[in-house]
């Protein structure tokens, strides 16, 4: 992994402490050689002192700057090295899923950290953070389409939604505008959180719940066996043990 080289204002700073030291030593080569009375020197050497001060000054700030930079540098590339090693660490587990034919569960979390990682990586090197191919207005407006789903909860929850969906490969707008058609997947949830956790049916799940049991729904099919496996995680909810016992 390719270290970005050193910000420029700390170049500028190092090559202006330099350049003071080269000043100094003029000066006082100048000093040896120009001057030949004690009156003239005399002169010279009040200004070369005070001048000498101000580069002395300069320069002790331009290697106390870089040691602090260098330090920084390297905190930075420590953290760029662990995020590379668990990218291959990722991608290792993922062939290895793919091989072995995991659930898409599995899949879905391996690749979320994935676009984490990677995202966190990208800001490192760039100095600045990715914008997520979903943004919060696509996302917000595209699940205002669900009735009792508010587009300013959405909107202010965004990025946790995001970040459930990304499980299951729904990062584009395209993705979510047909995970929110698919009414038979919302009527799905509803019945389960109805009959499970007692929920109100004019408002049965949260855009949370949605991102997550939509989301499976969506790639692994309204399948009975898909179904029960809802069914079963909710009953392991402190919800269904209030609601049920």
């Amino acid at each position: 992994m390719k270290i970005p080289d050193a910000p420029f204002s700390w170049k500028l700073l190092v090559g202006l402490s330099v350049g003071a030291l080269a000043i100094w030593a003029l000066y006082l080569v100048i000093a040896k050689a120009a001057f030949c009375t004690w009156q003239e020197a005399g002169v010279f050497g009040d200004t070369f002192g005070a001048l000498s001060s101000l580069f002395s000054i300069l320069a002790f700030a331009g290697v106390l700057f870089s040691l602090f930079q260098d330090r920084k540098e390297r905190s930075k590339s420590a953290r760029i090295e662990a995020y590379d090693a668990l990218l291959r660490s990722i991608e290792t587990q993922l062939s290895a899923a793919e091989r072995s034919g995991a659930d898409a569960l599995a899949v879905g979390d391996l690749l979320a950290k994935q676009r984490l990682y990677s995202e966190e990586l990208e800001t490192l090197l760039t100095g600045k953070r990715a914008e997520p191919l979903l943004s919060d207005d696509a996302l917000a407006d595209a699940f205002a389409r669900v009735p009792w789903f508010s587009r300013d909860d959405v909107f202010s929850n965004a990025r946790g939604i995001r970040e459930r969906l990304q499980r299951w490969t729904i990062v584009s707008p395209e993705d979510v505008d047909a995970l929110v058609d698919r009414t038979d997947i919302r009527d799905a949830i509803a019945e389960l959180y109805v009959k499970e956790l007692k929920r109100d049916p004019k408002k049965p799940f949260d855009p949370d719940a949605f991102a997550v049991w939509g989301g499976m729904f969506f790639r692994q099919g309204l399948t009975p066996s898909v179904r029960e496996h809802v069914r079963m995680a909710l009953r392991k909810s402190s919800e269904w043990r209030t609601r049920n016992l």
